[in-house]
């Protein structure tokens, strides 16, 4: 079995620390510098954006101590499955995480169903899910978390949510401190402000991003029942198969609405 070594002795001329990693025998081909930042001495953010993970690394990473220091984390394109989620939402020692980056991998239904059992979400302002083969069904998982409490900024971009997504996505319970969601590339047709529109948990909702979807003329004309709309500052709406007659009336009457 492979090992992961850790080495924080090193510091650039920057002062920052620079995690040196290796893998022995868990057909790693690269050995790279992985930095880890420190934004004081109680603070650090890691980046591992890029490096090919399986799943027992994502075991080794999980066990590492140190991780009660991190405020951020990015987890981006490593190949993260459903399986590496196991292990990351069941490491102790993320107790002060505040930003999650998950993008770009492999989650799907079945990894966000174990992330949201995770406790260090308690804490977590943003989280960043771009890209990774989600579903209405993991959506539904996402509603029952009772740990987001703190979320500002949630990512769900480029995923499959559709408006039944949408509809799950309305129950959670979380949604009372979000200021930032990112729908943008995930199917959605015009049936999803029928859904928004019932949602009374928009509170503080101050920006949204619907672009490249597919919620045409009459779904626009639904966007007028969201209680929440006079509250936000941005919603941006390109490429959604919408007439330029429509454009030309809600650009008119709401100057945060981008169409192109």
């Amino acid at each position: 079995m492979g090992i992961f070594f850790c080495d924080c002795s090193a510091n650039d001329k920057e002062g920052n620390t620079n995690l040196k990693t290796t893998f022995d025998d868990l057909n790693y081909n690269d050995t790279g510098r992985v930095l880890l930042r420190g934004l004081s001495n109680d603070q650090l953010i890691l980046n591992l954006s890029s490096f090919n993970f399986e799943d027992e690394k994502m075991k080794y990473l999980a066990e590492c101590k140190f991780f009660y220091k991190l405020t951020e984390i990015n987890l981006s394109q490593i190949n993260l499955n459903s399986n590496g989620m196991i292990y990351l939402s069941q490491c102790d020692y993320l107790i002060n995480l505040k930003i999650l980056n998950l993008s770009y991998n492999k989650i799907e239904d079945l990894g966000l169903k174990e992330l949201v059992e995770a406790k260090f979400l308690k804490n977590l302002e943003r989280l960043e899910l771009q890209k990774n083969e989600i579903h209405p069904k993991g959506i539904r998982y996402f509603s029952e978390c009772d740990f987001l409490t703190n979320l500002t900024y949630l990512d769900l971009s480029e995923n499959q949510v559709w408006s039944l997504g949408i509809k799950y996505l309305i129950d959670c319970k979380f949604l009372g401190n979000l200021v930032e969601i990112r729908l943008n590339k995930n199917n959605i047709d015009a049936e999803c402000f029928t859904f928004l529109a019932k949602c009374n948990y928009f509170t503080r909702l101050k920006y949204i991003n619907l672009s490249e979807n597919k919620i045409g003329d009459h779904g626009i004309v639904s966007l007028g029942r969201c209680s929440f709309l006079n509250n936000l500052k941005s919603l941006m709406l390109l490429k959604n198969d919408v007439s330029s007659d429509v454009i030309k009336l809600y650009e008119s009457k709401y100057d945060f609405i981008s169409f192109r």
